[in-house]
């Protein structure tokens, strides 16, 4: 697994165990960040919303990250830096 700064959101810690390009379950990613399911969950949706992950049709819990798709920090940032202009 990547490293991850230590103040990560959520969100970010969710994109960072992803990183692999592999398929994992929503139970796969709260086992390896310190957040609650629940929580997990809805950062998976946030990503899945937001065209950086997708979730597999066959219903069963499981994301992926969108190929080349930025870090949503990166991404976020960028966006701030433009409206600033």
């Amino acid at each position: 697994m990547s490293k991850v700064p230590r103040c990560s959101s959520v969100i970010d810690m969710v994109w960072a165990t992803g990183k692999d390009g592999q398929w994992h379950t929503e139970t796969e990613v709260a086992r390896s960040v310190p957040f609650k399911v629940d929580a997990v969950i809805e950062a998976l949706e946030f990503l899945v919303k937001y065209g950086f992950a997708r979730f597999s049709n066959l219903r069963d819990g499981r994301f992926k990250l969108v190929a080349n798709s930025p870090n949503p920090r990166e991404a976020a940032n960028l966006l701030r830096d433009l409206s600033a202009t």
